[in-house]
């Protein structure tokens, strides 16, 4: 991760043509803002042939951007429909599915729907638990009437079973028992059914990261769009959604992925929505699919939602932080409890009536949008009033809610059609032209296939070069023949985890019906397997054969050497995708695969004499592709062979011994004639892997391989699956001593959070037992006595006036990465990211919190500059200057003062809540804080970030199913703000988060300001109390120019001054309002809202306060020598204490590596002792016994 390796990958990349890193559509953005039929026929030129998009940009980048030259989409213009001719839609096949009134959806009904998880608590009989998830949920989804939209929002807060509901409606396999009853048009439906009628865009983005936007969505377009629509009409078809979703700019840019950098988290969200909005299903299922995307670019989202849900389509989304424009557009809504219960679901024109209606409601605030009370009313309220809630509905249900055999209309055909599925033919050629695609721009796997075999195939030539005819010339034969074996096994076994990423999309992508297994598995072996499997061993065949001396007396030698090394390869590569399709992780598949090889290469005749075999163990050997292979390059090498071979015998009385290669192979017990049995049995073994690959990838992500999954985990006593908060959360929404003190033996043992919860789970919980925290509460102090902070030794690096940090600037932030456009000298770009941004972040003053907030579109830069400032590592040319009370720092000065919450969660799947966070408070809190300090540092942060109900809930990961996204984004806030930084910088740490708990993240944030904290973070969507909050507010535009930097307090009244501007609405949050103004206003605005403030009073305010901070240089507490101004690193010692307590819980958790690897020792020790029991001591008990010591050593060196 340091600047020296980025910094090379990136040469390397260039060179090879291919640019990962770079967000490329800065380059060509402007002109794309309306996609004309040229600039679609371009892309579609370039997304066949594969060159053109992919590494080079037609369009000139100005230093200084002309906005003059581009015509935008008006506000007005987001809504409409896909393909505004309707005769031409018509004439297409386009969009007939979602307005043919014979066959349309009138309605989705669900009823009562409940969802429970068995967990076993402890091995005695049934000592069991079911964990509720969800608990009596009803709904209905209706169809557009009355010109209302249809859209069904469901609102709760994170954790309450949104995305499992969202699930179970899309018949999406879920793990547990689910009970109710789901009916389409007042027929019950199937979750197979459903999947085909529906389509369901998921809350993860699962995209192919070397494909660009224009390229997947035409994917999309050419495989879920009927035959009666004609090219031209898809290409129209995806030109109209990448213009409606705002992707304009980036259509031409590569998606990216954890390997390569491509568009920003809000632009892939936006991708996952168009690649089904693409073939309009009639039902339509959304899991947040606002979550990332500013509050603008959100309420288009909706608004295009809302337009298809004019033309007929059933609309369910979930969503957690709409802003008011959104909310209105929804036409019912489901509001979940914390735990899952329904506390509404009916018309969201009566949610108002029946809140007002309870006399234990407060009125609504004026500031306070009605989802935002809703979802502050849920969550804050104690549980009596949740309960409340909760059964106030069920009684007045008649009145709210009807049901749906009592609604005229929603009756109709059992007879749905299903969404069209493209022929074999069509998927075949779709996927073999993105598997072609994804080959050749991954450089460095081909590289590394091809390059490093061909190195081997010297190096190995070089080792046995010309070997000779004696004894240790048969020897080094054997030996080279099954090296050659052992090297191709190895690396389809380094495979795996690329094969891993490839097969979650492909998950994602057959769930969807986008193809089928068969398509898939054909496109895999015809441009993956073949490619990278059939050149690889030439390289043997050219090189390693003739400089070896391998049997030159042959005509066909060579050949048969070649197709049996490829055949092989082939067999290799096929069970390794065999075994990453079935194994649960990528560690198990490494060790399975590793652990196959190893047996398979045991009895591949080479470590074992072939006659001394025991029968039974004769099998293993006959189903091994290496004893084949390997029997059948020995026998190609010394059969018919002129050549005579010495054998010697270390005996000076005796003779050497002189044979021909018959008496090679006799001596070895070797078959001289089975040579073309051995490759006809690998050919077959070859087919049978791949039938074998082809079942597991089949039925993989089924509910049948889930189920057995679960069963094994119930068995070993680890649940990875449930959501376990659910069985102990009522009690501990108050941490007190005892409980903390529980927590700490659970955490230290080991063995009492990870397993068991020992509060017993109510059928019907009891609210009375709880005593919750008041929303007055939220934001105090993380430590409420003072004194007890200041004896052990808390907060008093945030409170030192004699070394406190006063203020953070940074001036004309620039950030440019160099493009090389083709091969020849010169022709290069440089691709703008930020561009002369400027900021002044103060300590807290006059009672403000101190909070500086960076607003601004999806990929606008918001992360770059927070790595910049942050002092992380970045790629490309960075200028400017950062200084720190007036002294410039360092990145890596910065890094060792300020603390950093990046935008992704990245945290142990295997830890519980509290074990993770007080393993960042024992290394990262001073020596002079008391263990019982540290507890209650974590006890504070736990309540006041509202993650009291999963404190002793595992966190999961893409394996193991834990908390959240909204609560794992909670617990990375929480670990930075256990050591009180002086500077925190957080990358959007409200997404994610429903409107509640957002609200009470910068709650937080503020009370930690206001103690002399500078916090400086990107928001996306805050509501108006939490931008009141904000003390000073950077706004950036869509290509990372700086629109505004200084005062909240200016800013609405320096927009005033613009007369070209649209005046705010009385009731309209301000950063909504910016937001609109930035996007929707177009570049012309947006070009005199940086022109006008070039020249205002407030760029002028903030010169002299930047001049009065740069003249107090050496005055402020920050010297040269950044005295005491470093965060606490704990010693050597500790950190070893404390990561291998981690990983001894990791590894205690994950009962199935361990039994893995304890087990597979065992039983191939005791295989090893079957195998060679009592070996001879004549020729063939010397290789045994010889091979015996090479196979421990090769299985300790792998497994």
């Amino acid at each position: 991760g340091r600047h020296l390796m980025k910094k090379w990958t990136t040469k390397v990349c260039a060179h090879v043509n291919v640019w990962p890193c770079a967000k490329a559509k800065h380059a060509h953005h402007r002109r794309l803002h309306t996609l004309t039929e040229d600039s679609v026929a371009e892309l579609d030129k370039g997304s066949e042939g594969g060159g053109g998009l992919s590494v080079g940009f037609p369009f000139p980048l100005w230093h200084r951007r002309k906005y003059s030259e581009v015509t935008s989409i008006a506000s007005s213009d987001l809504a409409t429909p896909m393909i505004d001719d309707d005769d031409d839609r018509e004439s297409d096949g386009i969009g007939a599915d979602a307005s043919d009134d014979d066959d349309a959806i009138t309605c989705l009904v669900w009823v009562r729907i409940s969802k429970t998880i068995l967990k076993r608590q402890s091995s005695s009989a049934g000592d069991n638990t079911h964990i509720s998830i969800l608990e009596n949920v009803s709904g209905i989804a209706l169809r557009q009437h009355s010109g209302v939209p249809g859209l069904f929002a469901i609102l709760g807060p994170s954790g309450a079973g949104k995305t499992t509901l969202l699930d179970i409606l899309a018949g999406r396999n879920t793990i547990g028992d689910v009970t109710g009853d789901i009916r389409v048009n007042g027929h019950p439906v199937t979750p197979m059914a459903m999947a085909q009628i529906a389509g369901y865009a998921p809350q993860s983005d699962i995209l192919p990261g070397t494909s660009t936007v224009w390229e997947y969505l035409l994917f999309h377009a050419n495989l879920r769009l009927p035959p009666t629509c004609s090219p031209a009409a898809k290409k129209s078809r995806v030109r109209d959604i990448v213009q409606q979703l705002g992707l304009m700019k980036v259509v031409r840019s590569f998606i990216g992925d954890e390997y390569t950098r491509g568009i920003s988290g809000g632009e892939k969200k936006r991708v996952s929505v168009a690649s089904e909005l693409l073939h309009r299903p009639r039902i339509l299922f959304l899991d947040e699919p606002t979550t990332g995307l500013d509050s603008t670019n959100a309420a288009t989202m909706v608004e295009v939602l809302a337009s298809l849900g004019e033309q007929g389509m059933i609309i369910v989304l979930s969503i957690h932080q709409p802003r008011s424009d959104i909310f209105r557009l929804m036409d019912r809504v489901l509001v979940l409890s914390c735990y899952g219960e329904m506390v509404y679901s009916g018309q969201t024109r009566t949610l108002e009536t029946f809140l007002r209606s309870l006399s234990y409601i407060p009125e609504i605030p004026s500031d306070l949008t009605l989802a935002d009370f809703v979802l502050d009313l849920v969550i804050k309220s104690p549980d009596e009033v949740v309960m409340s809630l909760v059964e106030d509905y069920k009684e007045k249900r008649p009145f709210y809610w009807k049901r749906s055999v009592d609604m005229p209309g929603l009756q109709g055909d059992g007879t749905l059609r299903r969404k069209y599925q493209s022929p074999f033919s069509v998927q075949l050629k779709t996927l073999s032209i993105r598997f072609l695609r994804n080959m050749y721009r991954h450089p460095f796997l081909v590289f590394l296939n091809l390059v490093c075999t061909l190195v081997f195939s010297i190096m190995i030539g070089v080792s046995y070069w010309k070997v000779g005819t004696d004894t240790a010339g048969i020897q080094n034969r054997m030996g080279c023949l099954f090296f050659l074996l052992i090297y191709l096994a190895l690396m389809s076994l380094s495979s795996i985890p690329i094969w891993r990423d490839e097969h979650v999309l492909f998950l994602r992508e057959r769930a969807s019906q986008v193809y089928g297994t068969s398509a898939y598995y054909a496109a895999v072996l015809l441009f993956d397997i073949l490619p990278m499997r059939v050149f690889p061993p030439c390289f043997f065949g050219f090189f390693t054969y003739w400089m070896v001396g391998l049997h030159k007396d042959c005509t066909f030698c060579l050949s048969y050497f070649l197709i049996v090394l490829v055949l092989a390869n082939v067999a290799s590569a096929l069970i390794s995708m065999a075994i990453g399709a079935a194994a649960p992780s990528n560690r198990v598949a490494n060790y399975v695969g590793s652990l196959t090889i190893l047996v398979l290469s045991l009895f591949g005749s080479f470590l074992m004499n072939k006659g001394n075999l025991p029968a039974a163990c004769q099998w293993i050997s006959n189903v091994s592709f290496l004893q084949y292979a390997y029997e059948a390059l020995v026998v190609n090498e010394f059969h018919d062979s002129r050549v005579l071979y010495t054998l010697e015998v270390p005996i000076e009385s005796l003779p050497p011994l002189r044979v021909n290669g018959d008496g090679v192979l006799r001596q070895f017990q070797f078959n001289t004639g089975g040579k073309s049995a051995d490759v006809l049995m690998l050919l077959l073994l070859s087919m049978l892997h791949g039938i074998v690959g082809y079942l597991f990838l089949k039925f993989s992500g089924r509910h049948l391989m889930k189920k057995w999954t679960t069963k094994v985990c119930a068995h070993v006593n680890v649940w990875p699956c449930a959501k376990a908060k659910h069985a102990h959360h009522r009690r501990l929404h108050t941490l007190t001593e005892d409980s903390v003190a529980e927590l700490d033996k659970g955490s230290e043992g080991g063995g009492g959070l990870s397993v068991g919860f020992p509060f017993p789970l109510w059928h019907r919980r009891k609210y009375s037992e709880v005593t919750s925290i008041a929303s007055s509460d939220l934001a105090t102090p993380m430590i409420d006595d003072d004194d007890d902070r200041e004896s052990d030794g808390i907060g008093a690096d945030a409170s030192d006036d004699d070394d406190a940090i006063t203020c953070l600037v940074w001036v004309r932030i620039s950030k440019t990465i160099l493009k090389r456009q083709s091969s020849s000298a010169g022709d290069n770009t440089h691709i703008s990211i930020l561009e002369n941004v400027s900021g002044i972040a103060l300590r807290q003053h006059s009672g403000v919190p101190g909070l500086f907030a960076i607003l601004g579109p999806s990929g606008a830069g918001k992360t770059t500059l927070l790595d910049i400032l942050a002092g992380r590592n970045t790629i490309g040319d960075v200028t400017g200057d950062i200084r720190v009370n007036g002294h410039p720092v360092t990145p890596m000065a910065m890094a060792q003062i300020a603390g950093y919450a990046p935008q992704s969660d990245i945290l142990p799947g295997t830890s519980t809540v509290w074990e993770y966070l007080l393993f960042h408070a024992n290394l990262r809190l001073p020596p002079t804080c008391s263990p019982a300090a540290k507890k209650s540092r974590v006890r504070d942060i736990v309540q006041q970030l509202g993650l009291m109900k999963v404190v002793r809930s595992f966190i999961g990961d893409e394996y193991t199913r834990g908390i959240s996204g909204g609560e794992k984004k909670r617990v990375s806030v929480a670990s930075e703000l256990l050591h009180r930084p002086r500077i925190l910088f957080l990358d959007e740490p409200t997404t994610g988060l429903d409107s509640t708990n957002a609200a009470t993240m910068v709650e937080v944030l503020a009370s930690l300001g206001e103690q002399g904290m500078i916090i400086v973070l990107s928001i996306h969507q805050p509501r108006s109390d939490i931008f009141r909050l904000m003390d000073r507010v950077l706004v950036l535009s869509c290509y990372g120019e700086m629109v505004y930097s200084g005062p909240v307090q200016s800013f609405l009244p320096f927009l005033n001054t613009i007369p070209s501007l649209p005046l705010k609405q009385e009731k309209e949050n301000t950063a909504d309002y910016i937001l609109d103004v930035i996007i929707k206003g177009g570049d012309e605005k947006v070009h005199s809202i940086l022109a006008a403030y070039q020249n205002s009073a407030e760029v002028r305010e903030e010169n002299a306060l930047l001049n009065e901070i740069y003249l107090r240089e050496g005055t402020s507490g920050l010297g040269a020598n950044e005295r005491a101004s470093k965060k606490y690193a704990a010693s050597y010692g500790k950190q070893v204490a404390e990561l291998s307590k981690r990983l001894l819980k990791n590894t205690l958790r994950q009962p199935f590596l361990v039994a893995l690897n304890f087990v597979s020792t065992a039983v191939i020790a005791v295989l090893l002792g079957l195998v060679f029991f009592k070996t001879n001591i004549d020729f063939g008990g010397i290789q045994n016994r010889m091979g015996s010591m090479f196979f421990i050593v090769l299985y300790l060196g792998l497994a």
